[in-house]
């Protein structure tokens, strides 16, 4: 999704936190954003010696775990936009996961990792077949090679990185071609970005569910989408 014409600029209120400044000296943290009352208060990043070197104003950092809140945000304008009736609805309808566990169930408990799927995955010992995470993976390929005939166990909470990849591309599916023009609703028009985003695409979603999770965004248009995240959750 290429950059908003109107993005969201910031106010800044700026004050020292030394304690930022220690971990940052010290730690893998790369960026430290604090946003509160409408403006940034606190806005750090690594040293030069270290990482900031790598920050420039248009540095994409990406997130594999965060990438899961940001299907789900995508998810929820698709819901908005019409493309999908609500988190209750059951994912019946798509071809790839027939014959799996997962067909038939609803999108809540997929998105909240409660899918009775945790013979096949979990996050110790990934793909049980494999021992690879499922990010590696098309969702033809697990489907087909690792869920084929799988049933539903009890269900319980288990984290693991197959939800977001399946509901990325489920979103992708029923979007029936429209899957960009959801992304710039949440993204260009919404949280209002100054640089481009992306998730990592491997090949065609279409035949074979490429769509990851793993998402990338500058420091400053993570926070953008933070802001609009909670915007919309309090209205």
């Amino acid at each position: 999704t290429e950059a908003s014409s109107n993005p969201y600029e910031f106010e800044f209120d700026l004050s020292e936190d030394k304690n930022v400044d220690k971990e940052l000296k010290k730690s893998a943290m790369m960026s430290y954003l604090l946003f509160e009352n409408g403006k940034i208060t606190v806005d750090k990043k690594s040293p030069e010696d270290r990482f900031g070197i790598l920050l420039h104003e248009d540095a994409k950092l990406f997130a594999s775990s965060m990438g899961k809140t940001i299907v789900s945000y995508v998810l929820g304008n698709a819901v908005c936009e019409g493309y999908i009736d609500g988190v209750n609805s059951k994912i019946d309808d798509w071809p790839l996961i027939k014959n799996t566990l997962y067909d038939g169930q609803k999108i809540i408990d997929i998105i909240n990792m409660s899918a009775g799927d945790q013979e096949y995955i979990n996050v110790n010992e990934r793909v049980k077949k494999t021992g690879k995470t499922a990010g590696g993976y098309t969702i033809k390929y697990l489907m087909e090679e690792v869920f084929k005939n799988s049933t539903k166990k009890k269900q319980k909470w288990n984290y693991s990185g197959l939800p977001p990849h399946l509901i990325n591309n489920y979103i992708w599916f029923k979007s029936n071609g429209d899957y960009q023009k959801i992304l710039d609703k949440t993204f260009k028009e919404k949280a209002k970005i100054k640089n481009s985003v992306l998730f990592y695409k491997k090949g065609d979603p279409d035949e074979h569910g490429n769509a990851d999770s793993m998402f990338y965004a500058s420091r400053y248009d993570w926070l953008r989408i933070a802001k609009a995240v909670m915007d919309d959750y309090q209205n």
